[in-house]
């Protein structure tokens, strides 16, 4: 048998669109789809249209294996950089009927049109080509051009000149159909581009993936709404694709704490009819993690010989590390290293491509590593990626302050448990100005991210929001660190 080491490990990347360009067959031919979420998410007539998960769990990915299944017919749109309080300025929004998001969705859907015509081509219209040459002419007009990004889009349609715009158009509009009045604001305009889409027929199926809203920061009650008629144009216009036989989807990836945010009363009904949610996590040995992994290592040949035809097994794993680890993790102190490492967690795909890329950067020669180094390797894993990750997901939801002295604060209240006014006294003593407010939210956060469990009653098992979703804390329990914050905080697990 061939000698296998840790540089037989195929490259990988966190972030997919950078896979994408370095390692495509990793998506292409390492791409594992748990629950068979890409068919709904590829059938044009299906409703599936928003991926809803945790940061690092694969939302980008899917996104980007559609992206390089319809090279020529799909295209990721970047919201990362999207500035939502323009929305607001938006001539006759203020002056709206709607209430709420409302205002927003026709604005929504003109600039999802807009987007949708920078990627249809000539050769994949079948009809309506002189339609599409219309709406095309007249997001012109509205200076959505072709050359154009969303987030230009959105500061060009906020202008003060919109509403002028939107008058030559009606007044070109009437001329041309001998209608008087036709537009008179964003409703009518947006009607007419949709009655005139309606009279497309694309020959292949397309697809305007949206990416990025995980980059918000801070959701405050705009954003809200403005996300919140995102979701419904998404839901109108595919319902509208779909009845006129129109070969075009509106695919959203957000994250799940974003969607959380959302303070639209049907909101509910619009995700549970048209989600899915990467939810990784499952009992004993977490086999779709195991299968994600292994899908992964099968792109080197020399790998995939030595697995031959046991996908769900850990016989690459265990080759690489220890079988078992001591640990007081198990009643019967020991564990397998899988689930030892999956413990130090939060059982994303993200943190296995990490932690494999980090023991191959570190041991490439090494066929495997023994206990102590396995042990070292999490630590390592701890700080310099899973304590950075956690700080990333507080920033912008959480005082800056705060999370600067997390350092500091954490290793004082250790690895055995602290109640709610030890985790307040642990940064007051630091700084008497931090407000309990402002340390309450950190804490809230970081239980709903997974960084922080509880226990009811000394008799129970620690619960994290990771593994129990629907788990909600309790400010008289118990609470402890995830184990994955102990190496970063110089906290002893013991055996």
């Amino acid at each position: 048998m061939k000698k296998i080491t840790f540089s037989d490990i195929p490259k990988g990347f966190e972030d997919a669109s950078i896979e994408a360009e370095y390692a495509p067959e990793n998506l292409t031919h390492g791409f594992y789809d748990f629950n068979n979420y890409m068919e709904r998410l590829n059938d044009i007539n299906s409703p599936t249209s928003i991926i809803i998960g945790r940061k690092g769990v694969g939302k980008t990915a899917y996104l980007t294996k559609i992206n390089l299944k319809y090279k020529e017919t799909s295209k990721i749109v970047d919201m990362g950089q999207i500035p939502y309080y323009r929305f607001s300025k938006i001539q006759g929004i203020k002056n709206s009927k709607n209430f709420g998001g409302l205002r927003y969705l026709d604005i929504w859907k003109i600039l999802i049109i807009a987007q949708s015509m920078k990627l249809i081509k000539e050769p994949y219209i079948t009809e309506g080509n002189s339609e599409i040459k219309k709406i095309k002419k007249i997001l012109e007009k509205m200076g959505l051009g072709q050359n154009s990004n969303l987030v230009k889009d959105i500061q060009t349609i906020s202008n003060n000149k919109l509403s002028l715009k939107i008058k030559g158009i009606s007044a070109e509009f009437s001329k041309s159909t001998q209608k008087n009045g036709a537009i008179e604001g964003i409703s009518d305009l947006c009607f007419y581009l949709m009655d005139l889409f309606s009279k497309v027929s694309l020959s292949e199926n397309t697809y305007i993936l949206l990416d990025g809203v995980d980059d918000i920061m801070r959701t405050n009650v705009n954003q809200s709404e403005v996300l919140g008629a995102l979701l419904r144009a998404i839901k109108d216009l595919n319902i509208h694709f779909k009845k006129m036989n129109i070969n075009l989807k509106v695919i959203l990836a957000i994250r799940e704490d974003i969607i959380n945010t959302i303070n639209d009363p049907d909101i509910n009904k619009v995700i549970s009819s048209m989600s899915i949610n990467l939810d990784w996590y499952t009992s004993g040995e977490n086999l779709n993690l195991v299968k994600l992994m292994n899908k992964r290592m099968s792109t080197s040949q020399k790998l995939r010989e030595f697995m031959g035809e046991e996908n769900e097994s850990l016989i690459l794993w265990n080759h690489f590390f220890p079988d078992v680890i001591s640990s007081n993790v198990s009643k019967n102190h020991e564990i397998s290293s899988w689930n030892f490492f999956l413990e130090h967690t939060l059982y994303r795909p993200r943190d296995i491509i990490h932690f494999l890329k980090q023991v191959s950067d570190n041991y490439p020669n090494n066929e495997s590593i023994y206990y102590s180094d396995f042990r070292t390797e999490l630590s390592t894993f701890s700080q310099s990626f899973f304590f950075d990750e956690m700080k990333n997901e507080l920033s912008g939801f959480v005082d800056e302050e705060l999370i600067s002295n997390i350092e500091r604060a954490f290793p004082i209240l250790g690895k055995n448990g602290f109640k709610y006014q030890a985790f307040v006294n642990a940064f007051t003593e630091i700084n008497s100005k931090f407000s309990e407010d402002a340390i309450k939210t950190l804490l809230y956060r970081m239980f709903n991210e997974g960084y922080i469990g509880q226990r009811l009653n000394a008799n129970s098992p620690y619960i994290f929001k990771h593994k129990s979703p629907r788990a909600k804390l309790s400010l008289d329990s118990q609470m402890v660190f995830h184990r994955g914050l102990y190496g970063a905080m110089n906290i002893s697990e013991g055996k």
